[in-house]
């Protein structure tokens, strides 16, 4: 598409690691999009759903309701397996190995609040809706698989980003460049984000809008100093609640 497209000039643009992190994190966000959209590409059937007419669309035009290979789905949404694996993971093995790395950086980004997180106090207006997502975040950093992949989680080290280890160079022409580097990185991150605004499809838009939030967020965690990182946490939960 052409916000797509204008998305990834804009990461290009930026000649850096940094840029590069970027880059792979748009690239995993949106395999990740595509994985969902091929998890659930075949629609549930009429006799199932009780509905009638097209309830087919996305499968082979025969009419069964089914997900293409003659077998009805039952009321569940089937994945087509087959297409995803010919049309995308075994031509562009990069973008799944993209989708890898982006959980990564924002299960590490997790991992570093995970005490904040634990007991923070989810206030939306529906107090069931609140009290679920505060059990299902508290069952999220309780379970035992993330816990078990801190190797996993030391594959992405954001120390590495906005720092120079040039000792050829002068320390105030390295300062003058992780400035510039810092304002390039900021204002792509925000192009990019008023670009979703460009997606006509408002449920897109929302899906995106939502991505690049927690996009954005992570990288923040990540990046700020421990101590700064709590203040700033606490003030937060103060201004919301």
């Amino acid at each position: 598409t052409l916000v797509g497209n204008e998305m990834h000039k804009t990461v290009d643009s930026l000649q850096s690691e940094e840029g590069k992190v970027l880059h792979r994190l748009l690239s995993g966000y949106h395999a990740s999009v595509t994985t969902q959209i091929m998890s659930s590409y075949f629609p549930p059937s009429s006799a199932a759903t009780g509905k009638k007419g097209d309830a087919n669309k996305n499968g082979n035009g025969n009419g069964n309701g089914g997900n293409g290979n003659g077998k009805k789905n039952n009321g569940r949404w089937k994945a087509h397996a087959k297409k995803y694996a010919e049309t995308y993971f075994l031509p562009y093995p990069e973008r799944v190995q993209d989708m890898h790395y982006a959980f990564v950086v924002l299960s590490r980004s997790l991992f570093r609040i995970k005490d904040f997180l634990y007991t923070y106090n989810f206030t939306t207006g529906n107090t069931p809706v609140d009290v679920a997502t505060q059990r299902l975040v508290q069952h999220l950093l309780d379970t035992s698989v993330l816990h078990s992949c801190g190797s996993v989680l030391r594959g992405f080290d954001e120390r590495t980003m906005f720092t120079c280890n040039d000792d050829k160079q002068e320390p105030a022409v390295q300062v003058e460049r992780l400035g510039r580097v810092a304002k390039e990185f900021k204002k792509a991150f925000r192009h990019i984000t008023r670009l979703v605004g460009c997606v006509t499809c408002h449920r897109c838009k929302l899906h995106a809008t939502v991505a690049m939030h927690g996009i954005g967020v992570a990288l923040k965690v990540l990046l700020t100093d421990p101590v700064d990182l709590v203040t700033q946490s606490l003030s937060l939960a103060v201004c919301c609640a």
